[in-house]
């Protein structure tokens, strides 16, 4: 019986690109005015912005840390990260935190929009999305919007990264 469930909970796994979609949902949020997304297992849980601690300054897209429930985490700001210019965060803005290989970091997001449900989707890859060292995976199409779906591991800090 263990064995079965196991084949089923696989099945309800979908692989798109490098970004494990299951069952094939993606929680979706806005930087600037961009829509990306992340598949829902990599996403631990959404909180409300507050001001991160002890800004390393390297990389550039690092803030800091911030507590949460006695555990520090690493702040991202997906704005630099992504290539935006910084800015001081909207007051509707939030953390979405990840958890990829047993770390977890607070990637900081304008809003959060929606958890989709994607059913069978192919990732589109454009040229330069498929280096290495890109935070995007590719894209995905989403009722009448692009979608840029985003690899967790490219938000984790330098030394905690398994690529």
């Amino acid at each position: 019986m263990g064995e079965s469930m196991r084949t089923e909970k696989e099945a309800d796994v979908k692989k798109v690109g490098e970004v494990d979609l299951s069952p094939a949902q993606m929680v979706t949020f806005r930087v600037d005015e961009q829509v990306y997304g992340l598949g829902i297992l990599d996403v631990h849980e959404v909180i409300q912005y507050r001001r991160p601690e002890f800004a390393p300054g390297d990389p550039p897209w690092m803030l800091g840390v911030i507590h949460l429930r006695g555990e520090i985490l690493p702040a991202v700001d997906a704005r630099v990260r992504l290539g935006f210019p910084q800015k001081v965060p909207d007051p509707g803005a939030v953390y979405v935190v990840l958890e990829k290989n047993g770390q977890r970091v607070a990637l900081l997001v304008d809003a959060i929009l929606d958890v989709v449900q994607l059913g069978s989707v192919e990732l589109d890859k454009p040229p330069g999305v498929d280096r290495e060292d890109s935070p995007v995976a590719g894209f995905v199409r989403v009722k009448d919007r692009t979608v840029a779906v985003l690899k967790a591991e490219a938000f984790l800090p330098a030394a905690e990264r398994a690529l």
